[in-house]
Parts: C-alpha cells; sequence; structure tokens
C-alpha cells in the first residue's frame, strides 16, 4: 500500500494528534472482493511502525467497505477502509485520557 491516496482507491493517510497518539486511516485497493484483513493487517503494521509491537491500544476504529466506481456487468470494484487511534501504551494514561485527547484533537 501506498502512503497516501493512489487512483486504485487505496492508501495510507496518517496523522499525529499528539505524542504517543496518532490518527491511521487504511483503504485497499479496489478489488472484486472485500479485504478486511489487508485492511486490519496495514492498519496495524503503522500502528506498531509509531508505538511498536503490541505498544498500543486501539480507540474509535471503524471498518467499512464501499464501491469505488459503479459495478462493470456483476464485477464489483470494492475498498476496505480501516481507520481509528492508537494510542502508545508507553504513555501510561486512562482510557478516559486518551479520549480526552482524541475529542480535544477534533475541536
Amino acid at each position: 500500500m501506498a502512503s497516501g491516496p493512489n487512483p486504485l482507491g487505496g492508501g495510507i493517510r496518517e496523522f499525529d494528534v499528539a505524542d504517543g497518539v496518532y490518527r491511521i486511516m487504511v483503504k485497499t485497493n479496489a478489488a472484486p472482493w472485500e479485504n478486511l484483513s489487508g485492511a486490519r493487517s496495514s492498519w496495524l503494521s503503522r500502528a506498531e511502525h509509531f508505538c511498536g509491537q503490541g505498544g498500543f491500544k486501539e480507540f474509535e476504529v471503524r471498518e467499512y467497505s464501499y464501491d469505488n466506481v459503479p459495478a462493470i456487468g456483476f464485477v464489483r470494484y470494492i475498498v476496505t477502509a480501516r481507520e481509528g487511534y492508537a494510542v502508545c501504551n508507553r504513555l501510561k494514561i486512562s482510557d478516559e485520557e486518551a479520549l480526552g485527547i482524541i475529542r480535544k484533537s477534533r475541536e
């Protein structure tokens, strides 16, 4: 998967919300099937890049898919996405504090 959007529908976008808090958005390339495992794998890889393996909690994660272009005949072109926040365990903050940081970032 490329960093940023690409013409096939997929890509990765990430935002440094605060020290140790990251918003990660992953979309797979268009395919005739949903690819939730690919979206999850890429999302987890980026979270581990920032926080280390197993070193984060997930917050407000959404997984979904949508048709990227109208179906041609019976073939659909589906993009699968996963987006949410990774909060590094090294911060040693409560879930409530993490959610407070996330909410504040949206103001």
